[in-house]
């Protein structure tokens, strides 16, 4: 599991920078204000995933049970993800 979270991570941070220069692009080239939006929430949407897959990381740690796992960032990981989750 916490293999897996590491390659999501690479992978949706590399999206979140194609998002970026995106967004950046269609702002200097004058795009609509209704397309500059929606670019602009995709790039908050791949962040807001970026975040989760991070706290996936850290319950991750946890389930591997290695030394320095602490089950309070567990908890706190995990109720983190959940409401994530639900809310996306």
């Amino acid at each position: 599991q916490l293999a897996l979270a590491l390659v999501e991570i690479w992978v949706t941070s590399a999206r979140a920078r194609r998002e970026a220069e995106l967004s950046l692009l269609a702002e200097e080239a004058g795009v609509a204000a209704p397309k500059l939006l929606s670019q602009q929430r995709k790039l908050a949407l791949v962040r807001l995933e970026l975040v989760k897959f991070v706290s996936d990381v850290g319950k991750a740690i946890f389930d591997c049970e290695l030394y320095f796992a602490h089950e309070g960032v567990f908890i706190g990981c995990a109720l983190f993800s959940g409401i994530l989750s639900t809310h996306k």
